[in-house]
């Protein structure tokens, strides 16, 4: 069922019904930074593609684009510069940057936060296209295929 929905909001985007778009993310947010295996782009690289920045500006108001994602091994940015929709690329990067900016000052937090005595989860999170590598193998490294 979440496939179903994730492949129909992809196919909105493809086809640039935007209300529709609007709709099923309403519904489902978290869906946003999803895509089947066998699809091309997230939304945000349809968008990028595209070049519609006011309809991600107007959806970041009610999801949250995780910016790092990359598809056909290209982040949302180069998606937008490769179509020359220099505007889109050039905000992205922007919130990129800002993102980061965020990210040192919370890390620097978190570190103050350790040694002051908090303890952390250790859990790590990383992003859908992590696991698309193909040079990561989650295979133990001492198993043995001989038998």
């Amino acid at each position: 069922e979440r496939l179903v929905a994730v492949d129909q909001l992809l196919n909105n985007a493809k086809d640039r019904k935007w209300e529709l778009v609007k709709q099923c993310i309403s519904l489902q947010p978290d869906i946003v930074n999803e895509k089947p295996p066998y699809r091309r782009f997230y939304l945000a690289h349809h968008l990028a593609f595209v070049g519609e920045l006011d309809i991600f500006k107007d959806l970041s108001t009610i999801c949250h684009f995780k910016l790092d994602l990359v598809a056909d091994n290209k982040t949302i940015s180069q998606v937008a510069r490769e179509h020359n929709h220099i505007a889109f690329a050039e905000y992205i990067e922007s919130l990129t940057v800002e993102s980061d900016e965020t990210t040192t000052s919370n890390t620097h937090e978190a570190s103050a936060a350790h040694s002051s005595g908090a303890h952390s989860t250790g859990t790590h999170h990383y992003s859908p296209a992590f696991y698309d590598d193909p040079c990561i193998s989650f295979i133990p490294a001492n198993i043995n295929v001989a038998n």
